[in-house]
């Protein structure tokens, strides 16, 4: 398993996406169909900015 982290807005550029979101890719996923982002794509986590759950 060989997995990366790149901001989400780095991965796709045309929505919108806060700064503090994180997505995870493993480049060895198995039965995967090609190797585009969405194919190796497995999660995201981000930090909430405001709220009670602040920096969480």
């Amino acid at each position: 398993m060989k997995l990366f982290w790149m901001r989400t807005s780095a991965a796709w550029p045309d929505s919108s996406w806060l700064e503090t979101s994180w997505t995870c890719f493993d480049e060895d996923k198995p039965g995967r169909e090609g190797d585009d982002l969405w194919n190796t794509y497995i999660g995201g986590v981000h930090r909430e900015p405001h709220g009670p759950q602040a920096s969480m």
